[in-house]
């Protein structure tokens, strides 16, 4: 998904001079952009999740609980973070993208 936004926001002008962009293709360009910001974090912090979830598989039987919960610690953190990160930039940033040109 996020490739797909950045090929269609370079399609609209990403990388090209600003004074070369039209409008309406900069208003496009933003909300591709946009866009690819939720993936850009969230595919990180699924494969962080997903290899912390092996590592339960791997070593949630061991003797030492502390290590299962801190994985699990970690897990939580994880997708708590990344998703209070997505959270404001979509809230701050509102979906608007026609008021970042005026």
């Amino acid at each position: 998904m996020y490739t797909i936004a950045v090929q269609l926001s370079c399609n609209w002008g990403l990388g090209r001079h600003y004074e070369y962009l039209a409008l309406a293709s900069v208003h496009q360009l933003f909300n591709w952009v946009y866009v690819s910001l939720a993936c850009c974090i969230i595919a990180p912090m699924l494969g962080r999740v997903s290899f912390i979830l092996y590592l339960l598989a791997i070593l949630g039987k061991a003797r030492r609980p502390v290590l299962s919960y801190s994985l699990w610690g970690a897990l939580v953190l994880q997708a708590a973070s990344n998703i209070a990160l997505i959270l404001v930039i979509y809230g701050e940033c509102g979906t608007n993208t026609e008021s970042i040109m005026k």
